[in-house]
């Protein structure tokens, strides 16, 4: 075929033969970011097994009171997961709010406004972004 045609034929056949394992077998293609996500989730599964357990102080009490108790501990993991999202999974630097009405992390102060971003300070008194190595200057900060 002229122009690529049976490049492109065979594509459409590899692209049919994936999806038919993948409905037939349950089959998923391997790459590096199901690879990091899923070693995400398993941490997670880890956080949530280890950190609200009982050698931990949670769950101890009675019934309904431990059932709140890991509750509040499950959205308390939730928002250090929200945040370390926040922080390292863009391509570039950016300022996001710590803690806000709704996002409580190292006491209960909603009403304040602390924001924080992932940087690299250099020799010269700028700033990096750890993801791109593009540098930024930092004047202040109100």
């Amino acid at each position: 075929m002229a122009g690529g045609g049976s490049t492109g034929a065979i594509a459409i056949a590899d692209a049919t033969k994936t999806a038919f394992a993948a409905k037939v077998f349950g089959y998923v293609r391997s790459t590096k970011s199901r690879k990091s996500w899923r070693r995400l989730i398993e941490t997670m599964r880890e956080a949530e097994r280890k950190y609200l357990s009982p050698s931990w102080g949670f769950g101890l009490g009675p019934e309904d009171f431990a059932a709140n108790e890991i509750a509040e501990g499950l959205l308390y993991v939730s928002h250090v997961t929200k945040l370390a999202l926040d922080l390292y999974m863009e391509k570039a630097p950016r300022f996001v709010r710590f803690v806000s009405p709704t996002q409580k992390l190292i006491g209960d102060n909603p009403d304040a406004q602390y924001y924080i971003a992932s940087l690299r300070v250099t020799t010269h008194g700028g700033v990096i972004d750890n993801q791109n190595n593009k540098e930024f200057i930092v004047k202040g900060c109100r």
